[in-house]
């Protein structure tokens, strides 16, 4: 089962609570003797065949903003780059996230996640913002996070996309699952002759295997 971690970064108030409680479907917790006032949930869902655990990390931002070292302490899978899309400052703020975030380390995966995409007075325009996801190469999203099917695609499409990095790695070939996390018709078919081949191998099959 993968333990994924995932670390919502931003400014304060945009959101970043909501949208951990939605997906985890319950309160965020203090770790053990944090004096920072970090923030963790965590939650195991069914993604395409994957039963995966999610870890979500809010840290203090009180913190890391009056602190001298200025970095993000707890290390993720993934980074949601997370701005409210009614207040152009929180947008604006994202590259010196980036900065904090990438003193941990050199290379991390990042997701921009635009928050409360259904109120009013909207501040940071849609196509701005996705240019500047373009421009880092990396998925982006306008949501409503007290919207369960919003906050979901966000992290399912997000795991999919590490476990079929870690599966490249072992130098197997994904299966992959659309949006809606299902199979295409065709991948479904031929999982399943795939399987069938395992369990009831041809004669032709057999044979060589025994000449072996």
């Amino acid at each position: 089962m993968p333990d994924l971690t995932f670390n919502i970064v931003g400014d304060p108030r945009i959101g970043r609570r909501s949208l951990a409680n939605n997906f985890s479907e319950k309160e965020l917790q203090t770790f053990f003797s944090d004096p920072n006032r970090d923030l963790y949930t965590s939650i195991t869902k069914q993604v395409g065949f994957e039963q995966v655990n999610f870890k979500i990390v809010l840290e203090s931002t009180a913190y890391i903003n009056t602190s001298s070292k200025k970095y993000i302490e707890r290390k993720a899978n993934v980074y949601i780059l997370a701005y409210d899309c009614t207040e152009y400052i929180s947008f604006r703020n994202l590259e010196s996230w980036m900065e904090v975030v990438n003193k941990n380390k050199s290379s991390n995966t990042f997701v921009l996640v635009g928050t409360h995409a259904d109120k009013e007075g909207k501040a940071v325009d849609t196509q701005e913002a996705k240019q500047f996801a373009e421009s880092l190469k990396i998925p982006f999203y306008e949501i409503n996070t007290r919207d369960t099917k919003d906050v979901e695609e966000v992290f399912f499409n997000s795991a999919l996309a590490i476990i079929e990095q870690q599966t490249l790695e072992k130098g197997v070939k994904p299966i992959k699952f659309n949006v809606n996390n299902k199979m295409a018709k065709d991948e479904k078919l031929a999982l399943s002759d795939l399987l069938l081949e395992q369990q009831f191998p041809p004669p032709h099959r057999l044979h060589s295997r025994r000449a072996l």
